[in-house]
């Protein structure tokens, strides 16, 4: 059973996978002694990003990738 996320943590990514992956290893590297859960949301990117952020979720059962059909802008991706 896996336990109870105490944090949620949400970035929206648009077509910045070098910034994103940077951030999420800082979260990953910083945060210790918390359940906690990372939400990517993809904001309709139209390079590799959701790519290759979907093989990094691969590795990592923390990170959790959502893949916006169309870019809102980030108040639609981050709510």
């Amino acid at each position: 059973m896996q336990a109870k996320k105490e944090l949620s943590i949400i970035i929206v990514n648009y077509n910045k996978y070098d910034l994103t992956q940077r951030c999420i290893e800082s979260v990953i590297d910083t945060i210790s002694n918390i359940e906690y859960e990372i939400i990517v949301v993809d904001n309709c990117s139209t390079n590799e990003s959701y790519k290759q952020l979907k093989l990094m979720n691969n590795n990592n059962n923390r990170i959790n990738i959502i893949r916006n059909i169309q870019n809102k802008g980030f108040g639609y991706g981050n709510n």
